[in-house]
């Protein structure tokens, strides 16, 4: 895992884009650090492993992350290793999209209201 610099980022405004926080957490920890197990994400966000996981659950449905099984020397099962599964730029144009389709809902709704109050 290799930290990159915060400045490289794009995506310091994720909170409130990106839902459930612990979701939007667990991008910012993947897109700066790359592959990480659960646990690695847990010590580097500070959240707890439940949030972990439901954030990470949260990607995967929207098809943002998968994993794959680690090389472990440990006995028993190998953590999964999580990954971005598209690229930043993918990510930026479904968000854009998804804002600005919410964007013309609110407008609508907006007109729709000031319409009966006025």
């Amino acid at each position: 895992m290799k930290a990159r610099s915060e400045q490289e980022l794009p995506w310091q405004h994720l909170d409130g884009i990106i839902t459930p926080s612990s979701a939007s957490e667990v991008l910012k920890c993947l897109l700066q650090y790359g592959e990480c197990t659960t646990e690695s994400i847990v010590e580097l966000t500070g959240l707890i492993t439940g949030e972990v996981h439901s954030g990470l659950r949260k990607l995967r449905w929207r098809g943002w992350v998968s994993s794959v099984e680690s090389v472990s020397t440990r006995p028993g099962r190998p953590p999964h290793l999580w990954a971005l599964s598209i690229s930043e730029e993918e990510m930026i144009q479904t968000l854009i999209h998804e804002l600005a389709t919410e964007s013309h809902i609110l407008a609508d709704a907006i007109r729709g209201i000031e319409r009966i109050g006025g």
